[in-house]
C-alpha cells in the first residue's frame, strides 16, 4: 500500500473543518477598491490691497527761497546729515586716490607739510576734496584747522594727511570736519566729522548728537579700565622734539599699562579709541585732531589737555575711555616730562 501522506485523509479533513479554512475557490471575491478621491484646492479670497501713497518729492539741494531779491538770497541749510554724506562721499573718494597711488608707478615726491606745497599727492586730494564738497554746496566755506571762527555757514576743515616722507603708506587717513555754528539754541547737530583707513577700508562718520558709526554700525567706547589694562596709542610726529617726547612718554607707560603703541595718524588713533581699539591716545601736537576728537566724544569718551582742562582743540590732548584711566594717564605723562607741545624737550 502507499504511504500515506501527512494531513490527509479523515484526520487532515477535520483539521480544515476546525479552522474554518478552505480551499482558494471557497474564499469570499475580494472587494473592487474604489479611485482616489481627487482634492481641489481653491485659493481663498484676499481683499485688494490699497494703493501705496505717492512719495513726496525730494527737494532739490540747490533750492533758494522764493520771491526775494536775489541780493537777499540765501541757501537753505539741507541739514547735517546731508553734509556728512557728501563728506564721506569725498574721503571714499580721496582714500581710492591714495590707494591707487600707492599701488601705481608714482610716488609721493616728498612730503606736504601745507596746501601749498606744490603739486603734489596732497594736492590732488585736497583738490578732490574740494571739488566734491562745492559741487554739492556751491556756498559752503573752507578753512585751514579748527578751532574755527563761528559762522552761520559750514565750514570745512580738511585735516593734513600723515604719511613716510618717501612714499604713502599706511599712515595716510583722510580726515574731514565741516562746523556751522548754532542757529538757535535748540540746534546740535552743528558739527560732522568722517575720517577714512583707505588701507582697512574704514569709515568712521559721526554728527553731533547723534553718536558714531564705522562702516554704518555704531559704536561706543568699552567698559572703563585702569591704567594697569589699558592699551595706550601715542602720536607719531616728524618733529624731533615732539617725537622724542612722545616716545620717552610711551617708555613710562611700559610699566603701568598694558600694552603701549604708536599710532602713525592722530586722526586714527582717536578714531580707535572710538571704536575701542585702544583705550586712550595722546598727542602732543593737536594737529590733525578735530575730526577724530568729534568721535570719540560722541562715542561717550573723555578728552582734556595735559592739565585736566577741556580741551580746545589745536593743542596736546589726552583722550580716554573714561574719566579714572584719563587722570592715571596724565599723572604718568607729567612725571614723564611730558606737558604739551611747548615743553617736549
Amino acid at each position: 500500500a502507499s504511504p500515506r501522506r501527512r494531513g490527509s485523509g479523515s484526520g487532515g479533513e477535520e483539521k480544515e473543518a476546525a479552522t474554518g479554512l478552505g480551499a482558494p475557490e471557497d474564499l469570499p471575491p475580494r472587494p473592487s477598491v474604489s479611485p482616489p478621491v481627487q482634492m481641489v484646492q481653491r485659493p481663498l479670497p484676499t481683499p485688494p490691497l490699497p494703493p501705496l501713497p505717492p512719495m513726496p518729492p525730494r527737494p532739490a539741494l540747490s533750492s533758494e527761497p522764493v520771491g526775494l531779491p536775489t541780493a537777499d538770497r540765501r541757501s537753505i541749510d539741507v541739514g547735517a546729515v546731508e553734509v556728512l554724506a557728501v563728506a564721506a562721499d569725498a574721503a571714499l573718494a580721496a582714500g581710492q586716490l591714495l590707494r591707487a597711488d600707492a599701488t601705481g608707478s608714482r610716488k609721493a615726491a616728498q612730503t606736504p607739510t601745507s596746501p601749498g606745497a606744490g603739486h603734489d599727492l596732497y594736492s590732488e586730494c585736497e583738490a578732490l576734496i574740494r571739488g566734491v564738497v562745492q559741487r554739492a554746496f556751491p556756498d559752503h566755506e573752507f578753512a585751514s584747522a579748527a578751532p574755527l571762527v563761528p559762522s552761520s555757514r559750514w565750514t570745512w576743515v580738511l585735516e593734513p594727511l600723515s604719511w613716510d616722507a618717501d612714499e604713502v603708506t599706511e599712515m595716510t587717513t583722510v580726515s574731514i570736519m565741516a562746523c556751522r555754528d548754532d542757529v538757535d539754541a535748540n540746534d546740535n547737530n552743528s558739527a560732522v566729522a568722517a575720517v577714512y583707513d583707505p588701507w582697512r577700508d574704514e569709515l568712521f562718520t559721526t554728527v553731533r548728537g547723534r553718536g558714531v558709526e564705522l562702516n554704518g554700525l555704531p559704536l561706543r567706547v568699552p567698559e572703563p579700565k585702569e591704567l594697569r589694562n589699558a592699551v595706550v596709542g601715542a602720536e607719531s610726529s616728524a618733529d624731533a622734539g615732539c617725537s622724542r617726547a612722545s616716545l620717552r612718554a610711551l617708555y613710562s607707560l611700559s610699566a603701568p599699562a598694558a600694552k603701549g603703541v604708536q599710532v602713525l595718524a592722530n586722526a586714527k588713533g582717536l578714531a580707535w579709541v572710538a571704536c575701542g581699539r585702544i583705550d586712550a591716545f595722546y598727542a602732543l601736537s593737536g594737529k590733525g585732531t578735530g575730526a577724530g576728537a568729534l568721535l570719540v566724544r560722541e562715542a561717550g569718551g573723555f578728552i582734556t589737555d595735559f592739565d585736566g582742562e577741556p580741551w580746545q582743540g589745536a593743542s596736546a590732548m589726552c583722550a580716554t575711555s573714561s574719566v579714572q584711566l584719563n587722570g592715571e594717564l596724565r599723572e604718568v605723562l607729567v612725571q614723564a616730562g611730558v606737558k604739551g607741545p611747548d615743553q617736549t624737550s
